[in-house]
């Protein structure tokens, strides 16, 4: 290196310097460049180890995740040995025989005597390694990409978020474990783990369906010979438990809406009187609202593709009429907005790594979370209240999907009509006297 390409004059007082920082900057470069390439070399061996372990020897796996992340850690200068942990556990029990190792042993001299390279060579020569498109890994991605456009985001990140951990955390499989392992002991394997995680009646059947849908799907697609003959066995399913319905009365409804800040008691006021969920408040707009006869017009948002979904239009309660008088429409149009005009509830898909991802924002329940004292009726419990006191009526318990907005059941409800809507606000006008009116008011 001269001291014309270092840009300095020809003396040493003046270009020592100037060489010894060009120096220590290559020495990092060819450090750097060394480590890659051994890194590389190291990542690509113990990949292979993982491959394997996954469809023959899973006791191994955990020992080799470790050792993946100790070569991922390497720093320039170190000399990256994937079977380094295994090296170091023999080279002591050879010192526990009197065997002296020398500290500065060639690392390359030390795998040969003490690491387990030659174990590996005779395993991995026996196995048949599969392709990318036959791995868990690869397969969960492409089920993930199919599924996503006819998903809702929020439907679509329970099964992602489910499928991933299965992964990497229950040890059923990795992602570079072959399709052709599931088996039978594959699925008692997965609820064996599932059952572990003391999910919900509800959460646990969930789950389950996303773990058959997707060996169903892995069936179709020819990646599986033969589906599992106890993929759909009821017996790893469970069983509904009876349990007390949560009632409330109507005094500690009224007294719960009063004791919530005065913005959020609107919340609960339009559970009551219009079923609706954190999804649904997120998107109520005002051109849903006919502020003339303050009627609301409205789909159930989680369920609102479906064309057998009602519209359904709720007749508003003086107590909703008022706060919402109360408040000032947005530029967006929506009813309930963040400090910047944005949505309170939003579900997006964002691009991932190799599937679209899905990004709930629920500014709902974390305001609700934030309330102290915590108030003694959830959110979500306020449409039950109503469900529940329609239903307890003969005369209006017909109504109780209708005013839920859930898909008609019977062909009545399929064939529900315009000319309906004055019993069913007869309905709402029996569940607002049933929370609203006092004991003294109805004795008057």
């Amino acid at each position: 290196m001269s001291c014309e390409e270092l840009g300095v004059p020809r003396s040493k007082q003046d270009s020592f310097q100037a060489a010894n920082i060009w120096w220590r900057q290559k020495l990092a470069e060819i450090q750097r460049s060394s480590l890659e390439a051994n890194q590389s070399e190291a990542l690509k061996d113990i990949e292979k180890k993982i491959s394997y372990a996954a469809a023959h020897a899973p006791r191994l796996l955990p020992d080799l995740k470790r050792a993946k992340k100790a070569v991922l850690a390497a720093e320039p200068g170190d000399r990256v040995l994937p079977d380094q942990d295994v090296i170091n556990e023999n080279i002591r029990i050879a010192e526990l025989f009197g065997i002296s190792v020398p500290k500065t042993l060639d690392p390359m001299v030390s795998q040969h005597f003490f690491g387990d390279r030659r174990i590996w060579e005779e395993r991995l020569e026996g196995a048949c390694l599969i392709g990318k498109e036959r791995t868990i890994g690869h397969c969960t991605e492409t089920f993930l990409n199919e599924i996503q456009p006819k998903l809702r985001p929020k439907s679509f990140k329970e099964i992602y978020d489910y499928l991933y951990c299965l992964v990497d955390k229950s040890g059923i499989w990795t992602r570079t474990t072959d399709v052709a392992v599931i088996n039978e002991d594959t699925v008692s394997n997965h609820y064996l783990w599932l059952d572990s995680r003391h999910y919900s009646v509800t959460a646990h059947n969930h789950r389950m369906g996303h773990f058959r849908r997707f060996v169903y799907w892995l069936w179709v697609r020819r990646k599986l010979a033969d589906l599992p003959r106890n993929l759909r066995s009821n017996d790893h399913k469970k069983e509904k438990e009876h349990r007390e319905i949560a009632r409330y009365d109507s005094p500690l409804v009224r007294e719960t809406i009063a004791e919530l800040p005065s913005p959020i008691q609107l919340w609960a006021l339009l559970g009551l009187n219009c079923g609706m969920t954190n999804a649904d408040l997120g998107a109520l707009d005002w051109s849903q609202i006919n502020q003339r006869s303050w009627i609301l017009t409205r789909r159930r948002v989680k369920t609102g593709k479906n064309p057998k979904v009602p519209t359904v239009k709720y007749k508003l309660w003086p107590e909703v009429i008022e706060r919402l008088q109360a408040l000032l429409p947005q530029k967006s149009g929506l009813v309930f907005t963040t400090l910047s005009d944005g949505p309170m509830y939003h579900t997006r898909f964002v691009e991932g790594e190799a599937t679209k991802k899905a990004k709930v924002t629920d500014n709902f329940a974390q305001r609700w979370a934030e309330i102290k004292p915590r108030p003694r009726i959830p959110l979500s419990h306020f449409k039950k209240v109503s469900a529940t006191a329609l239903k307890s009526d003969n005369r209006f318990a017909r109504f109780t999907d209708y005013f839920l907005g859930h898909t008609p059941k019977t062909i009545a409800d399929q064939h529900y009509g315009p000319e309906s809507d004055e019993p069913f606000f007869e309905a709402l006008e029996f569940v607002h006297d049933r929370i609203f009116k006092t004991a003294s008011e109805e004795v008057e």
